[in-house]
């Protein structure tokens, strides 16, 4: 019987992609970052959300939608309190979200900073015959 020492490695990115928008303040392209915060809107019974981004030269704000003039009764209680407390794993899946941010934007500054996280899943008791590398994004 092999002794496997299993190792996971988790790979975080450390900053959220950056879309090239038109500044209406600054009057050009412009690179534009996530604040962090999540603006929603009531307009009768729909809503509106929406996820607040910078330029980060002028700080003019740009919001990325997230929904638009959604019914009440459609947005389920556990997305409502997550928008409403700018929960921040949330906000991180949605700035992270490059596919949709590609949708809104022709060009996206990506980063090649990483943080790799290093755990191991278990601790054989001999000596250890192989390795089992697991690799995560995040």
């Amino acid at each position: 019987m092999s002794n496997v020492l299993r190792l996971q490695w988790t790979i975080v990115p450390q900053k959220p992609p950056q879309p090239w928008l038109n500044c209406n303040r600054c009057g050009g392209l412009r690179l534009f970052e996530s604040s962090g915060k999540v603006r929603v809107n009531a307009q009768g019974r729909r809503l509106d959300a929406w996820l607040v981004y910078n330029c980060i030269a002028c700080k003019n704000s740009w919001n990325r939608p997230i929904f638009e003039r959604r019914s009440v009764r459609e947005v389920e209680a556990p997305l409502m309190y997550a928008l409403l407390r700018n929960d921040p794993d949330y906000v991180r899946r949605l700035a992270f979200d490059v596919e949709d941010l590609r949708r809104r934007s022709e060009r996206i500054a990506e980063f090649p900073g990483v943080d790799v996280r290093k755990e191991a899943l278990n601790r054989p008791m001999s000596s250890v015959d192989m390795l089992e590398l697991r690799l995560a994004g995040r």
